[in-house]
């Protein structure tokens, strides 16, 4: 036939291309910067997962009756927080579950648009490795004085603070996609992440959307929440800031009953920490067209619409010569070839130019939401013209100096390397240059503390917590006899004037039995207030109590980089005498290496402060205090009690 030699070579080239496209179709089918595989379903947990004791979260499976909150009821081990506008109500029902029979669940409603949630963080993580959680069940819907109507007007979201900090508005926040879709309310892929521990402690957040306040009440019901360990992923190398301190101190520490004082040198240079923590995350996902075997797949699927192409011209050249045409049927139709070279040489342009981009790494984190295109070859040429997206990589950390250990009589130059923990972000911003003063350690009238000081949740606050409450925020003339001894708090600051109280609190009372935190105390109503400050001016031991000895009024019981706990007596309890907790600050780098040099060596003898002596500075615009007597948290807005 008068084409059959062209058709036999079309023909061929059609098979050497099916042969080089098969092979490649699996990496062209995924798209850019593909991470690990989130799965839909638990690896180790028994389904249903939240009733597996080896689920990482408590209560998943969101058991009533719960606890009491300002905002309502939420289940036991979960907190609630608001994102942004009007607080919605919360309540731990037993309905509208999926794991259990009748169910149960958290709900969270109003009658007006909200933007709120539970969290919970989730301690003993091991950083670098890579851990999967999933809201198996999150129901959206409205009711309109009858039975709930799904409604696409309310969002559900999942996020994770890989540092375990508590801000849902953290910018170390990872969120995964809203979902509004009001049909679904069932393992639904967006609520389901995969995430690379960064610290011992991740948060974890779900959170509810409602955006339409008009008629009816606006409800979300959560169940079913379940996290595990990622062990068939290979771990991730999270390198640790480090930090350079020089300081020369001398600390003698003389277990008698009169105190040796040794003088802090004045430093010359303020210790600022420098070091950035830079995650990177491994294994490296590729592009594309990045190199690697993804590379390989792009610059095979070049040639393949290349040759495409030629074929293209080549049959429609010989399909359209007439009769009579010249032997030379290249020059004769040039212009047939012409349009194909030029699209040829476009192409080969755009591949080289995608090829020249640098490898870039996928997030640590990535939400399940992220289909694939379909593979077509439209797909390719779009993925070849467009320009490789940089993906927002989880933010670097700059933490706060951590204590310095000096031996007696040494200069040391230190280089350490603390943990990213949410602590480090709160003392990111302010550089703790020592207060200029001496401290000293008092032998304590024995016995020492019954356990660890850091898991004594009377000595420990942060054991306990707090959360917000609504009240005055004035001070209060309550009745009763007044104690000349108690501690005064317009000396806890430097002009010795009461200072505004920008915020009110409920510490968390602790239950002994099962060593673990039980409801807000509500008597009195205010358990803690948070005093107006400037960051950085420093904070002194408010007077109050006696001469406890030698001329001291306190000792330290427990100290950290951001808290510490004073007792106005020789015993190492809170159970006798008064008790002052100051949380929020900046503890005198000298002074937190005194008590944690006490601390190590038993605890016979502590640092003791004297009146209006320096022990640290403001940390932000507010400090917040807690005042016991005998044990119990006091009413800390009492004008005839603290702000004599």
């Amino acid at each position: 036939m008068k084409y059959s030699k062209s058709i036999s070579v079309a023909l061929g080239l059609l098979a050497t291309l099916f042969y080089i496209i098969v092979p490649i179709v699996p990496a062209i089918a995924a798209p850019p910067f593909q991470g690990p595989p989130v799965p839909n379903k638990p690896i180790t947990l028994k389904d249903p997962c939240a009733y597996d004791p080896n689920n990482l979260l408590r209560n998943g499976f969101m058991p009533p009756p719960g606890r009491d909150t300002p905002y309502g009821r939420v289940v036991v081990g979960w907190e609630p927080f608001i994102f942004a506008g009007a607080p919605p109500q919360f309540n731990a029902v037993d309905n509208e579950g999926i794991d259990d029979v009748p169910g149960t669940s958290q709900q969270i409603f109003s009658s007006n648009t909200f933007d709120a949630g539970i969290r919970q963080t989730v301690t003993g993580l091991k950083p670098g490795t890579y851990y999967w959680f999933r809201l198996g069940y999150s129901l959206a819907a409205k009711s309109v004085d009858g039975p709930n109507i799904r409604v696409d007007t309310i969002g559900r979201q999942v996020g994770v603070d890989p540092l375990g900090d508590t801000d849902p508005k953290s910018s170390n926040v990872i969120w995964g996609p809203a979902f509004f879709d009001g049909k679904a309310a069932v393992n639904i892929a967006a609520m389901t992440m995969l995430f690379v521990a960064r610290s011992e402690r991740a948060t974890i957040f779900l959170r509810a959307i409602a955006r339409d306040g008009s008629g009816g009440e606006n409800r979300v019901w959560f169940d079913a929440v379940c996290m595990e360990p990622r062990l068939d992923l290979p771990t991730v190398t999270i390198p640790r800031p480090t930090q350079t301190r020089t300081a020369t101190a001398t600390l003698t520490l003389t277990p008698t009953v009169t105190p040796t004082s040794t003088t802090t040198p004045t430093p010359t240079d303020t210790p600022t920490p420098t070091a950035t923590a830079t995650l990177t995350p491994t294994p490296t996902p590729t592009g594309l067209f990045s190199g690697g075997t993804g590379g390989i797949a792009g610059i095979g699927a070049i040639l393949a619409i290349v040759a495409l192409l030629i074929v293209g011209a080549f049959l429609v050249m010989r399909q359209r010569i007439p009769e009579g045409a010249p032997a030379n049927p290249v020059a004769a139709y040039a212009r047939y070839w012409i349009p194909a070279t030029i699209g040829i040489i476009i192409l080969i342009a755009l591949g080289a130019l995608v090829l020249a981009q640098p490898n870039i790494s996928n997030q640590t984190a990535r939400s399940s939401q992220q289909p694939s295109p379909p593979v077509t070859i439209i797909y390719v040429v779009y993925v070849i013209a467009s320009p490789i997206p940089t993906p927002t990589l989880a933010p670097s950390i700059t933490p706060s100096p951590t204590s310095l250990r000096q031996a007696a009589g040494s200069t040391i130059t230190r280089t350490s390397t603390p943990p990213l923990s949410s602590s480090s972000q709160v003392m990111a911003t302010v550089t703790r240059a020592p207060v200029q003063t001496t401290y000293s350690t008092l032998p304590v009238v024995p016995p020492p503390s019954d356990r660890p000081a850091a898991q004594h949740a009377d000595l420990n606050l942060g054991l306990r917590g707090y959360v917000a409450t609504q009240g005055s925020l004035a001070l209060l003339d309550l009745a009763g006899a007044t104690d000349p001894g108690g501690p005064q708090l317009p000396s806890l600051f430097a002009d010795n004037r009461a200072r505004a109280i920008k915020a009110l609190y409920q510490v968390y009372n602790w239950d002994w039995g099962c060593n673990c935190r039980g409801k807000p105390i509500d008597d009195p109503e205010v358990t803690m207030i948070g005093l107006a400050a400037t960051p950085g001016e420093t904070l002194y031991l408010p007077n109050g109590g006696s001469d406890i000895m030698n001329g001291f009024r306190a000792l330290v019981l427990y100290a950290d980089a951001q808290r510490i706990t004073f007792k106005y007596t020789r015993e190492d309890t809170i159970v006798g005498g008064y008790t002052l907790h100051v949380e929020g600050i900046a503890v005198d780098p000298n002074l937190l290496a005194l008590y944690q040099k006490s601390n190590a060596e038993g605890r016979g003898n502590l640092p003791a402060l004297r009146a209006r002596q320096p022990f640290g500075t403001a940390q932000s615009n507010e400090v917040k205090v807690a005042i016991r007597d005998t044990g119990e948290f006091m009413e800390p807005r009492s004008r005839k009690d603290w702000w004599r």
